[in-house]
C-alpha cells in the first residue's frame, strides 16, 4: 500500500493533496460513527423498556445518524475527485509517453493494446484509491474496539466470531488466489483482443474486398472465447467466496441469535445488548469484507503499475548536440528473428549534401532512416548528431535537426489547415520573430535559474511548462540533467542553448501564414479547403495525401536536414513536378536523405546517390558516373524507364539535372 502511494502522490496537484489528507479525519470521525450508534441505541432501548422515552439519547442518535451520512458524502466526493485526478494524471503521462518515446507495448502488440493500458490500467490503479487506505485502518481499530466493548456485555459474541474469523480468512486466501491466476490470463488476452479488433475495423475494406469477413471474425471470436472463459472463472471463483463469507457471516449471526435468546430468558443479557450487538455484526466482519476486494485491487494494480511502468522508464538524454553534423559510422544492424532483410553491415554515410538512397525493397534503407531518427540504435558503430550519439538526444530536440517525411501518411479527420499545421498558430513574420525573441530570452532565464541550482519553487509557471514542453519529463528530472548534460558541456553556453531552444519551441507553436499561403498555391491544395477531410483521409485521394504531408514538410522554420521517404508515391507527373519544385526552393540550404523508386526523381534531386545491396553499400557517385559503371543503379534505371512514359521521364530528367550542370 505503501508503494501505491509513493507512486500516486507525486501525482496529485496541491488540491488533490489536501483532500486526501482530509480522508484520514474523515475515516476517523465514520469509525466513530459505527462504534457509537449501537452504544446509544442500547441506551434508547433500555430507556423503552423502562418505561422512560429518553430525549436526549434520541436527539444523541440523530446527530451520530446525521454526522454519519455527511462524512460518507464528503468521502465519497473527496475519493471521487482523487480519482479522477490520478486517472487523468496517469493517462497524460501515458499519452505523451506513446507518442514520443520508443514504447515496448505500442512496438510488440500495436497500439490497441496501449489504448488498453492508457485507458484500462488507469482505470485500475487510479481505482484503488477508492480504497480510503484511513478508512480500512480505522475499520480494523473499530473491530477491536467493538470486541472489547462486547466482551463486557457477553462472551458469548466474541466466542461465535473469532472462529468465524478464521474460516472467513482461509476462504479469503484461497479464493484470491485462484481468481487472481484466472484474472491475469483474461487480462493478456485482453492486450491481444483489443489490437486484433482495432486491425478488424481499420482494414475492414480489405477484409471486404478478398471476401474475407467470416475467417477473419472466426480468428477474432475465438480470442473473446479464450478472454472471455478465463473472466468468466475468475468472476464465479468470486462470486463462490462472496457467497461462502456471506454464508458464514449468516450462520454466525443465526447462531447469535438463538444462543442469545437463550440468554436472554436467563436474564444474562438484556435486549438493548442483544440489538447493539447484532448492529456490531456489520462492524465486526466490515474488514474481511473490505480487505477481500482491496487485496484484489492491490494486486491488479500491481499488474498494471508494471505495465505502466514499462511504458513511462525515463530515457535519460542528453538535449543539445554541440554540432549539427549527421553521420552514420561502421553501422551495423541485425533484426532479430527474420532473415536477412532489412539487416545492415558496416554502413558509413556522411550527410553532408543531398543524397539518395536506392536499392532494393527490404536491403536496408528504412532501418538506416530509423537509426537517423534515434528509433534503433545499431548493434555495432555509432549513429551521430555532432558529437552525441542520436540514441541520447531528446527526440524533441533531435526532430529540430532532421524534418522528415514518412511514407506512412497520417491524416486527421479534421480540415485542411489542421493537418498541415497540427494545431499551430498561424502569425505574420513580425509576430513570428517578436514570439522568438521572447521564448529565447525565457529559455535563457530559465537556464540560468537552473544553472545556479534554484529549487523549482523559484521557476515561473511558464519557465516550468518550457521544461516540460521541451524535454517531456518531470520537472526535477529535467532540471538536473540540463543543468549537468546540457549548460556543464565545454562550449555550450547559455546563450547558445537559449537559442536552440527558444527557436525550436517557437516553430513547434507558430506557421507563419505567408508562407502557408505561398505552399498552398504552390502544390494547389487550396480545392481541399474549408472541409474535414475523413477518418484517416477516406475523403481524398492518395495524391492529394501525398501533397498535405508535403505542405506539412515544408512548412516549419526549423531542421538543419531531412529525411524523405517516398515522397511522390501516388502522385500524377504534374503534381510530382509542382511538389519538386516546392522542395527543391523550401531546402534549398539544407541537406538530407530521400528515398525514392521514382529514379527520375532520384536523378533531378539528389547531388550523390548510394547503392544499396546487401545490407552494404556497394557504389555512390553521381547518375552519369553510376550509370557509366552499369552496376545495380543502371538496371534499376533502366526498369523504371522500361515501366514508365520514357520521352516524358527523359525530358523532366534533364531539367535541372546537377550531373549535367
Amino acid at each position: 500500500m505503501l508503494e501505491f502511494y509513493k507512486f500516486a502522490l507525486p501525482r496529485m496537484n496541491r488540491k488533490a493533496k489536501i483532500i486526501f489528507w482530509s480522508m484520514f479525519p474523515i475515516a476517523l470521525v465514520s469509525s466513530i460513527v459505527s462504534i457509537l450508534i449501537p452504544v446509544v441505541q442500547k441506551n434508547l432501548i433500555l430507556g423503552i423498556t423502562n418505561g422512560k422515552l429518553d430525549r436526549e439519547e434520541i436527539i444523541k442518535i440523530c446527530l451520530i445518524s446525521f454526522i454519519g451520512i455527511i462524512v460518507n458524502v464528503l468521502e465519497a466526493l473527496g475519493l471521487n475527485k482523487l480519482m479522477i485526478c490520478l486517472k487523468r494524471k496517469i493517462q497524460q503521462e501515458l499519452l505523451n509517453s506513446g507518442i514520443r518515446n520508443d514504447n515496448p507495448i505500442i512496438r510488440d502488440k500495436g497500439a490497441g493494446a496501449y489504448m488498453v493500458s492508457i485507458f484500462g490500467d488507469s482505470e485500475q490503479i487510479s481505482g484503488l484509491i477508492q480504497n480510503n487506505v484511513f478508512y480500512i485502518f480505522f475499520q480494523v481499530v473499530a473491530a477491536i474496539v467493538v470486541l472489547i466493548i462486547t466482551l463486557n456485555w457477553s462472551m458469548l459474541f466474541a466466542a461465535i466470531v473469532i472462529p468465524s474469523y478464521i474460516i472467513m480468512i482461509a476462504i479469503h486466501i484461497l479464493s484470491n488466489k485462484l481468481y487472481l491466476k484466472k484474472y491475469e490470463i483474461g487480462r493478456e488476452y485482453v492486450y491481444e483482443v483489443n489490437p486484433k479488433t482495432l486491425e478488424y475495423i481499420e482494414n475492414r475494406s480489405t477484409i471486404l474486398g478478398y471476401a474475407q469477413i467470416q475467417s477473419y471474425e472466426n480468428n477474432l471470436y475465438q480470442l473473446f472465447d479464450k478472454r472471455d472463459a478465463s473472466f468468466e472463472k475468475a468472476f464465479a471463483i468470486n462470486t463462490v467466496s462472496l457467497v461462502l463469507l456471506k454464508a458464514v457471516k449468516t450462520i454466525s449471526l443465526l447462531l447469535f441469535f438463538i444462543f442469545s435468546l437463550y440468554e436472554i430468558l436467563k436474564e444474562s443479557m438484556t435486549v438493548a445488548e442483544f440489538v447493539a450487538m447484532t448492529t456490531y455484526f456489520s462492524t465486526i466482519y466490515a474488514p474481511i469484507e473490505i480487505i477481500k476486494q482491496f487485496y484484489m485491487q492491490v494486486h491488479k494494480y500491481h499488474v498494471a503499475k508494471s505495465k505502466i511502468e514499462d511504458s513511462l522508464k525515463k530515457q535519460i538524454r542528453s538535449g543539445i548536440p554541440k554540432d549539427y553534423s549527421l553521420q552514420l559510422y561502421n553501422c551495423s544492424y541485425m533484426y532479430k528473428d527474420i532473415d536477412t532483410k532489412g539487416h545492415l553491415d558496416n554502413v558509413t554515410i556522411n550527410v553532408n549534401d543531398k543524397i539518395a538512397l536506392v536499392g532494393l525493397s527490404g536491403e536496408g534503407k528504412t532501418t538506416i532512416i530509423k537509426m537517423l531518427l534515434g528509433e534503433i540504435i545499431p548493434n555495432i558503430g555509432r549513429c551521430v548528431c555532432g558529437t552525441q550519439d542520436i540514441s541520447r538526444i531528446s527526440k524533441y530536440i533531435l526532430r529540430t535537426y532532421i524534418r522528415y517525411y514518412s511514407q506512412n501518411i497520417e491524416i486527421f479527420n479534421e480540415d485542411l489547415c489542421f493537418n498541415i499545421t497540427l494545431g499551430k498558430k498561424g502569425v505574420d513574420q513580425k509576430e513570428y520573430i517578436n514570439h522568438q525573441q521572447s521564448l529565447i530570452s525565457l529559455t535563457g532565464q530559465c537556464l540560468i535559474k537552473i544553472k545556479n541550482k534554484c529549487s523549482n519553487k523559484q521557476l515561473s509557471d511558464d519557465e516550468k511548462h518550457l521544461i516540460q514542453e521541451v524535454f517531456l519529463s518531470d520537472v526535477n528530472e529535467c532540471s538536473e540533467y540540463i543543468f549537468n548534460d546540457i549548460i556543464g558541456e565545454d562550449n555550450q553556453t547559455i546563450e547558445t542553448c537559449a537559442q536552440i531552444i527558444g527557436e525550436c519551441v517557437t516553430a513547434r507553436r507558430y506557421y507563419i501564414n505567408e508562407k502557408y499561403n505561398d505552399i498552398l498555391n504552390m502544390l494547389e491544395l487550396n480545392v481541399l479547403k474549408n472541409r474535414k477531410l475523413g477518418q484517416r483521409g477516406d475523403m481524398i485521394s492518395g495524391g492529394e495525401k501525398n501533397k498535405i504531408a508535403m505542405a506539412r514538410f515544408l512548412l516549419p522554420e526549423y531542421g538543419r536536414y531531412f529525411i524523405l521517404d517516398e515522397p511522390f508515391t501516388n502522385l500524377d507527373l504534374i503534381s510530382e513536378e509542382k511538389c519538386m519544385n516546392a522542395l527543391r526552393f523550401y531546402t534549398k540550404d539544407m541537406n538530407g536523405i530521400l528515398i525514392s523508386h521514382k529514379m527520375n526523381i532520384v536523378r533531378n534531386f539528389a547531388n550523390q546517390i548510394y547503392v544499396l545491396e546487401n545490407g552494404k553499400i556497394t557504389d555512390k557517385g553521381i547518375h552519369q558516373e553510376l550509370i557509366n559503371k552499369s552496376g545495380l543503379y543502371k538496371k534499376l534505371y533502366e526498369e523504371y524507364l522500361n515501366q514508365t512514359n520514357i520521352e516524358t521521364i527523359k525530358q523532366q530528367a534533364c531539367k535541372s539535372c546537377p550531373s549535367e550542370q
